[in-house]
């Protein structure tokens, strides 16, 4: 499993505007590596925070779609028939076809020949990708709102093979009725300690029970070592956070599967 650079996230809750904690941070680290977010993770949800998360669920929504819309055009093409091969008819220039859609590109000013015309070809399919792409950039980013909620949560997890919020595999404590193997990390700033416990129903989840653990631990102490009202606080948080991805990986780098 990836980690560091934001790429082992847990979000055990719903982050928006005024959220704080390891998580908001984890959160950051992964916007900025994948270009959302121009700012140094602070560990504040704030509009930026807000904006970027917008672009990435946005991304994600274009991607589902357009993967949901090849997995049903394959079902629905036939299969090809082996046999003589036919002359296709050559697009005009401009126009669309079943196949293909050709430019013709010259630079300013200069017209070429039809010999030396640079053709650029796009598949229908690629086209209306692109047009979709495009149209979800500049209006898809109403329809979210930029708080990272359960739908966005488990993407997150889906696409990172984490165990899905609300599962189970991995709780803040132990079931009754069934055998769970549970994570004790405790973080400690300025006399200052919290410890938090993720239990797991199997046994090949302790990493994961271990990192969220120790991410709820980290940013819950660094809070309590460093509060926004005292002096320096909010610099001296995100200072604390900024130790949280090193610290966590090698709290949980035994478990390492």
């Amino acid at each position: 499993m990836p980690s560091g650079d934001g790429d082992a996230c847990y979000f055990p809750r719903d982050l928006g505007r005024g959220s704080y904690g390891g998580d908001v941070h984890c959160l950051q680290r992964f916007l900025s590596r994948k270009g959302y977010l121009n700012e140094e993770p602070t560990g504040y949800f704030g509009d930026r925070t807000a904006i970027a998360t917008k672009r990435w669920q946005v991304r994600a929504r274009a991607l589902d779609d357009s993967n949901a819309r090849s997995r049903s055009a394959a079902r629905k093409t036939p299969a090809r028939k082996v046999g003589r091969a036919r002359h296709a008819e050559t697009p005009r220039v401009g126009r669309m076809s079943n196949s293909t859609l050709s430019f013709s590109i010259a630079p300013r000013g200069r017209t070429l020949s039809r010999r030396s015309r640079l053709k650029v070809k796009l598949t229908k399919n690629r086209l209306l990708r692109l047009l979709l792409l495009l149209r979800q950039r500049d209006n898809g980013i109403d329809s979210v709102d930029g708080h990272l909620e359960l739908a966005s949560r488990d993407k997150y997890a889906a696409l990172h093979n984490l165990p899905l919020p609300g599962s189970g595999r991995v709780t803040p404590d132990a079931g009754a009725d069934q055998k769970n193997t549970c994570v004790d990390v405790c973080a400690e700033f300025t006399g200052i300690r919290d410890c938090q416990t993720r239990c797991a129903r199997d046994a090949r989840d302790k990493k994961h029970a271990c990192r969220e653990a120790c991410q709820t631990a980290f940013g819950s102490a660094c809070d309590r070592a460093f509060p926004a009202s005292g002096e320096g606080g909010s610099t001296n948080f995100k200072i604390c956070l900024s130790y949280m991805s090193a610290s966590c990986e090698d709290t949980c780098g035994k478990f390492r599967s």
